[in-house]
């Protein structure tokens, strides 16, 4: 069972208990992202200096932090929702919608177990996409033609092709709820991956093509932590993989993300220097 707990500073319990309760957390996060949250446990610890917080998920702390304890819920929360859904949550979401959709419910349970609408949630959250729209995500589920969708206990790479097939096919249905997402006043800026870089990550990159994409997207991007990068959709993965560790904050889009009446507006490009020039 999925878990979200909170250390304070020894004292700081009732306090921190008010402040989750006036903020209405729990709702906030269902009415923005559509996740479910199980009740924030909060404790207290005289390890903790004054001001100090920490996030466990599922048992797993993270680190001290300081400064507001919703913020800092917050970030976790987007950051880590996909380990914040399991399949009974996944059922309390198919339950509610089956009260105005029971049509499309009742479709979707009889072609896909619950666990395989789970994962489909997980990868949408940990993308950092909301899951708001989950009549929208059924029915992009329900269109996919030509997958089969296999069942859990069969073979890895069997599973694993099969269900990115079905999460290719679902971000393309979902196009036009992934672009307004990241879309700010009215457009979507994006930064676009150099054509050459689209090529050289069809293969592993050595260890200086990886520092030297690192150091292409630091030009690119600036200070901006939380920018968009748009590459095409063989390469989107790959390059988001190799990405996160460093830049988690950072977005990595496809063309096929794109709705078509999104305003698309150009940022600086993530250029790939000549051979020669600190790439080959």
């Amino acid at each position: 069972m999925v878990s979200l707990g909170v250390l304070v500073a020894a004292g700081a319990q009732d306090a921190a208990r008010r402040a989750l309760t006036e903020e209405q957390f729990e709702a906030r996060v269902l009415w923005r992202l559509g996740l479910p949250l199980p009740p924030v446990a909060v404790h207290g610890d005289a390890g903790l200096p004054d001001g100090g917080v920490v996030v466990s998920v599922n048992g797993e702390p993270g680190a001290v932090e300081t400064g507001g304890l919703i913020d800092h819920l917050w970030r976790t929360v987007t950051r880590r929702g996909a380990d914040l859904v399991d399949d009974r949550a996944t059922r309390c979401l198919l339950d509610l919608l089956h009260e105005v959709q029971p049509d499309l419910v009742q479709a979707a349970c009889v072609r896909f177990e619950v666990g395989f609408i789970r994962r489909r949630l997980q990868a949408f959250l940990a993308e950092g996409l909301p899951i708001t729209d989950l009549r929208g995500l059924l029915e992009a589920l329900l269109l996919v033609r030509g997958l089969q969708a296999v069942p859990p206990g069969a073979d890895e790479a069997a599973l694993a092709l099969s269900e990115a097939g079905y999460d290719r096919e679902l971000r393309a249905g979902m196009r036009h709820l992934i672009s307004s997402w990241h879309a700010r006043a009215g457009g979507l800026d994006v930064h676009l991956v150099h054509e050459g870089w689209r090529g050289a990550l069809r293969s592993p990159l050595t260890p200086a093509d990886r520092a030297a994409l690192q150091a292409a997207v630091a030009a690119a991007v600036g200070g901006h932590r939380e920018a968009v990068l748009l590459t095409d959709d063989l390469t989107r993965v790959t390059l988001r993989d190799l990405l996160r560790g460093d830049w988690p904050g950072l977005t990595v889009l496809a063309f096929g993300d794109l709705a078509p009446d999104m305003h698309i507006r150009p940022q600086s490009p993530v250029e790939k220097p000549p051979p020669g020039r600190g790439s080959g």
